[in-house]
């Protein structure tokens, strides 16, 4: 995983050559061996909540992960955990393999939303390991803070919005991750 075999993974298949795993004692690792993503670090996963409010929350949670993200999902989930997976994190890249090692093994290297366009309509069955890229936001805080900081307080303390509200809004407006919104909030409330 942490030699330069991502990249002649990637190459490989890239050039339409299969590349499959010799089995292992984890799906995790067996995935990750031949999914092209950079082996130097992973957060793995597992299974998401099945309820697709909670699914969604801990969604959340995790894009704001950096490093390649590993998940499991069961067959019958799977097409609402890919919607909800778009809806929340964004089109990533993702390599999705089912079956590994079985005769019906399938893997494909692929984006979020046409993973789900090629997977319509299929019936799927089999053990399901899904490896995908980490976030690509900054963390890194917008140029113009006083001006944020005033537009915080206005709609804080003058229009009486809750930090949440307010958070969801300048994040959607701005293009500001929420957290970093929410934590300017709740600084300037206490004041």
């Amino acid at each position: 995983l942490s030699d330069p075999g991502a990249r002649l993974v990637d190459y490989v298949r890239q050039k339409k050559i299969d590349v499959i795993p010799v089995p292992g004692p984890s799906a995790v690792t067996s995935a990750l061996s031949v999914s092209g993503f950079p082996g130097r670090s992973f957060y793995f996963a597992g299974f998401l909540p099945s309820k697709s409010s909670e699914r969604k929350e801990r969604l959340k949670q995790l894009s704001s992960v950096d490093t390649v993200l590993v998940l499991y999902e069961a067959p019958h989930r799977l097409m609402k955990t890919l919607a909800d997976i778009l809806s929340v994190m964004g089109n990533r890249r993702i390599f999705f393999a089912k079956e590994m090692t079985k005769s019906h093994e399938t893997y494909l290297s692929t984006t979020v939303a046409r993973l789900l366009e090629k997977l319509d309509g299929e019936k799927i069955l089999g053990e399901i390991t899904m490896v995908m890229e980490g976030s690509h936001e900054k963390e890194e805080y917008p140029a113009d803070m006083e001006a944020l900081k005033k537009i915080i307080t206005c709609l804080v303390s003058e229009h009486k919005l809750s930090v949440k509200e307010a958070s969801a809004t300048l994040s959607g407006l701005m293009g500001i991750k929420r957290g970093i919104v929410y934590n300017m909030a709740l600084q300037i409330r206490g004041k």
